[in-house]
């Protein structure tokens, strides 16, 4: 977080990072819903550990929650694919009007009057050998026609379908797991950033404190000096215009501090601040570029979620094959059939509008759509040759994530290093001005550009140390680890 570099350029970058960073943070963090951005947060929390800001952030984050459903929703559609081995049962209704019919008999059958103790209509309908109607098409329709049937089919063979559909719903799953991590990792990330850009800019805002009494006091003594003659007007407003970067600089990191605060409030969904102090880093070389390879090809959850939707496509495609197979399976079907027209005993009457009848055995059954199966085979297999590149482009992406990230880690390194010796250096340079000052020779320029010098150095060391820690946060983050 240089600010004391130069022209104003390395402070404006920080503040594009910071401004890119906070907006990431909203992109990723807060909520759509317009009641959820009015909902806020009584009291104002001090103090807060990294530990319980990371977990107001995994409570706060809609991200978090939205990747909670859709593994719930995963898990429902898992357990669900356990019934595909239970019975399918269909019911039926139909009901329409219909012709009305009347049994005919031989009139001298019913003037005999042997009729067995039936009514007329009963005996129409035992011995009936005809209706008063012909097959011919009729709009005479003074009747009505009910057919009610239930069927129930217990699936023995499937030719892998249900198999291919619970290993869909399994990979879903897994994705699900896999996609959850990745969030986590996310956030994690983010969290570190901003943890580490709000101490920074307090480091920051303490040195410049610093810088500013020592301006102060330096100005003093420089009145003193024009006053009495030993220094000129030229040389009283060079003091002037260090004194004038050193407000520029507080002014900027007063814009740092409120950046910082938006972040943490946009992470947590709460007003607060967190701990007083400074943070440590890592100054140890990281691995190779090869071992850090390999360990991000375990762990890394996003590989995870897409060898998931590849295992989820291939058993697409095993799906779109069985389709062109018939299903196995026992059924048992019942049939009602309902009509107030008069319904025929006899053995040699046909009709389909009175039933009543229970079957059951072994089955076959299938839905032959040849243009939609061949279509939804080709694309399965597209879609799992998709996943094949999807994975391959992964991969590669990878690797130059994890020799950014350690380049990055060993360039900050290196960096610090030799900020640390230019502090020392700049330092001593300050050092000697004071001998210079005590024995009367003391110029303002010199004094100003050794202080600026200092103060820029050191200012440089902390913004190194806080890209070191995000770097490392970085390579963590990319090879899986948690943060």
């Amino acid at each position: 977080m240089l600010i004391f570099s130069g022209p104003q350029r390395n402070m404006c970058n920080m503040h594009r990072c910071l401004v890119c960073f906070l907006i990431s943070i909203f992109v990723t963090l807060v909520p759509a819903s317009p009641k959820a951005q009015e909902k806020k947060t009584a009291g104002h929390l001090t103090g807060v550990t990294y530990r319980e800001l990371l977990k107001l952030a995994v409570t706060h984050a809609p991200s978090l929650r939205i990747a909670r459903l859709k593994l719930a929703g995963y898990d429902a559609m898992l357990s669900g694919s356990k019934l595909l081995y239970a019975p399918t049962v269909s019911l039926s209704f139909q009901g329409a009007p219909s012709p009305r019919f009347t049994c005919v008999v031989p009139q001298a059958w019913i003037d005999s009057g042997n009729t067995g103790g039936l009514s007329e209509k009963e005996f129409r309908e035992q011995f009936c050998v005809g209706t008063d109607r012909d097959d011919s098409v009729t709009l005479d329709l003074d009747g009505y026609a009910l057919r009610f049937q239930i069927k129930a089919v217990q699936p023995l063979f499937t030719f892998g379908k249900i198999s291919y559909a619970r290993a869909m719903a399994k990979a879903a799953l897994r994705g699900g797991e896999a996609n959850l991590t990745a969030q986590t990792r996310d956030l994690q990330l983010l969290v570190r950033r901003a943890w580490y850009g709000r101490k920074s800019a307090r480091l920051i805002s303490a040195l410049l404190k610093d810088a500013e009494s020592i301006m102060k006091k330096a100005k003093v003594k420089a009145s003193k000096l024009e006053a009495d003659g030993k220094i000129t007007p030229v040389q009283m407003i060079r003091l002037k215009l260090g004194e004038n970067l050193i407000q520029r600089k507080k002014l900027d990191v007063v814009k740092m501090n409120a950046l910082s605060l938006s972040a943490l409030r946009a992470l947590s969904g709460r007003d607060l601040d967190i701990e007083e102090g400074g943070f440590s880093v890592n100054s140890v070389r990281p691995p190779s570029l090869k071992t850090l390879l390999a360990k991000a090809l375990k762990r890394r959850p996003e590989l995870r979620a897409l060898e998931a939707l590849r295992a989820a496509k291939a058993a697409k495609v095993g799906l779109a094959r069985a389709a062109f197979y018939p299903n196995l399976g026992v059924f048992v079907q019942y049939t009602l059939k309902l009509s107030n027209s008069d319904d025929p005993k006899s053995v040699s009457a046909n009709d389909g509008l009175h039933g009543n009848s229970l079957a059951f055995g072994l089955g076959l059954e299938m839905k032959f759509d040849p243009a939609r199966m061949i279509t939804d085979l080709r694309l399965a297999r597209l879609e799992r040759r998709e996943a094949d590149a999807r994975i391959a482009a992964a991969r590669d992406l990878l690797r130059l994530r994890l020799a950014k990230a350690r380049e990055e880690v060993n360039y900050q390194i290196d960096r610090i290093r030799l900020l640390s010796r230019g502090v020392k250096l700049s330092r001593a340079w300050t050092l000697a001005l004071s001998d210079q000052e005590e024995q009367g020779s003391f110029k303002p320029k010199d004094m100003v550009d050794s202080l600026t010098s200092y103060f820029t150095l050191k200012i440089g060391l902390i913004e190194a140390r806080y890209e070191l820690a995000c770097a490392w946060a970085a390579l963590r983050h990319a090879t899986g680890e948690d943060i």
